[in-house]
């Protein structure tokens, strides 16, 4: 079951909440936040034995959400509760919170997020644009990420995913972070979607899980300062322009288990100078773009052309691709 639809179902039975007698705001909680005295406003609904975080009016830079609210646990945070917020710089969020929803911090001030231990699914856009987010720390309890959660984070430097996380959902998870320069997974995700890290141009550093199957269309297109990455040998997918304009990379070895390598996944990588195919049945997409480091023309038409080594087996498909297209070619 998705993220959207947990979260639908969740707040199925959601109902406004009855405020305490003392609150002096319709529909809102006032309480401490900041220790110096200032107050901030929270808005939230009752869903049957749990609190659910609609909105804010806060002004205040720095926000903490209550683990409990009328008796009742806090455990959502609920679609663009927080978006837009351009005052808040760090927010802290409860353990008792397990799900942020849509959009809930998209286009906000933050800087920094300390996140509750318990969180499982972080939803579409969560933390999208969040132009000045440094920092993040990820759970052990995170399972999912939803499509476009930290696109646009332009200061986010560092991303260490946990074991516990099985599913990027969908594209563009960490897309045009343009800061991040290392990506560390731990084992758990099979897949990395289309788009994941499309335009992180200063990303230089990656490692991938050991359970990983297939990198999905333009996961690193245009990653230009990415120099080199260790392929593990679980990968079976190599995805359409998966590193294409790549133009820092200067050597890949393709691992026995990958069976398919896709049109265009290593087009235009201009340092491209050495690619090392194990598999000897691998399936390489026959266009000249697949694997390529620059253009020519020929006829007075422009063609993808490729002026580093190929090596693989004898009478690999490797060396029948490299054959086709006149590539050099070096047995291994």
């Amino acid at each position: 079951m998705s993220f959207l639809k947990k979260i639908s179902d969740i707040l199925h039975h959601t109902t406004s909440c009855e405020l305490p007698a003392e609150s002096k705001q319709s529909g809102a909680l006032t309480h401490d936040v900041s220790g110096d005295g200032v107050p901030s406003s929270l808005r939230y609904e009752v869903s049957d034995d749990h609190i659910v975080i609609t909105g804010c009016s806060a002004k205040e830079l720095s926000v903490v959400i209550p683990a409990e609210i009328e008796g009742l646990p806090v455990t959502i945070i609920n679609s663009t509760s927080f978006a837009q917020h351009k005052l808040i710089k760090k927010i802290v969020i409860p353990d008792s919170v397990t799900l942020i929803g849509n959009h809930a911090f998209s286009e906000s001030g933050l800087t920094s997020v300390k996140m509750s231990r318990s969180v499982t699914f972080i939803a579409s856009g969560a933390f999208k644009k969040c132009t000045e987010l440094t920092d993040i720390t990820f759970p052990d309890a995170l399972q999912e990420i939803g499509p476009d959660a930290f696109c646009g984070c332009k200061s986010l430097a560092r991303v260490v995913l946990p074991a516990s996380l099985k599913e990027l959902d969908d594209t563009s998870i960490f897309s045009h972070c343009t800061a991040l320069t290392s990506v560390t997974f731990r084992s758990g995700v099979e897949v990395i979607p289309n788009f994941t890290f499309f335009c992180d141009s200063a990303l230089t550093e990656v490692i991938l899980p050991d359970t990983l199957k297939e990198i999905r269309m333009s996961a690193f297109n245009k990653c230009t300062a990415l120099e080199k990455i260790t392929l593990p040998d679980s990968l079976k997918t190599i995805g359409i322009n998966a590193f294409s304009e790549c133009i820092s990379l200067k050597e890949i070895t393709i691992p026995a288990s990958v069976t398919l390598i896709k049109e265009y996944a290593f087009s235009d990588c201009s340092s491209l100078e050495s690619v090392i195919i194990e598999n000897p049945e691998c399936e390489i997409d026959d266009s000249r773009g697949t694997i390529s480091n620059g253009t020519e023309t020929v006829n007075d038409k422009r063609r993808f052309c490729f002026s580093g080594t190929i090596y693989g087996a004898a009478g690999s498909t490797a060396e029948a691709y490299a054959e086709k297209h006149g590539y050099k070619f070096e047995c291994i």
